[in-house]
């Protein structure tokens, strides 16, 4: 019982490191007047149809996150009806952060519209454009090679977690 104690202190004192790492993602970047706004996907290039997304904005003045109210993000097909539209809470973690998530199920070209406000007021915005695709036909039978960073992750985690456990209790053993 006692291991299963020390593996799981190990694991919440790595887990933490593992979930706050940036990630592979595709940020797009804009100024908009005294600012920049930042919006990104957590992946590599291109969104596929039907893959969970997390889209997260980014304000910043220069290089330093800026803090603000609320955000706004819309995300539509182009020249077409909002796919997903809300008004976002700053991240109570990040300076500078807001974010959703969503999947969209439709291949084509995607504007995300940003805005920023504080006081009532809009201080800075920006619109993205990003391309969605069907999968190709070879990888929708097969396994979903996503996953593989996440699982390599998570096995990374418990190994060391358990390496540390095993050196602790050897440790106290021997010492």
């Amino acid at each position: 019982m006692n291991y299963i104690f020390k593996f799981l202190v190990g694991l919440l004192l790595l887990a933490p490191q593992i979930g706050s790492a940036h990630g592979l993602v595709t940020t797009l970047t804009q100024v908009s007047g005294d600012y920049t706004v930042e919006f990104e996907y957590n992946t590599l290039g291109t969104l596929f149809t039907g893959d969970y997304t997390i889209f997260s904005t980014y304000l910043l003045k220069q290089t330093e996150p800026v803090s603000f109210d609320s955000a706004f993000m819309r995300i539509q097909k182009l020249n077409g009806p909002a796919t997903m539209a809300g008004s976002l809470a700053r991240s109570t973690d990040t300076i500078g952060l807001a974010s959703m998530s969503s999947a969209i199920h439709e291949a084509g070209t995607y504007t995300a519209e940003v805005s920023f406000y504080a006081d009532d007021k809009k201080i800075a915005g920006g619109e993205f454009e990003f391309n969605v695709k069907d999968y190709p036909e070879s990888e929708r039978k097969g396994m979903n090679t996503k996953l593989f960073l996440p699982i390599g992750l998570f096995i990374l985690g418990l190994s060391i977690g358990s390496g540390g456990i095993w050196m602790l209790t050897k440790g106290k053993k021997h010492g």
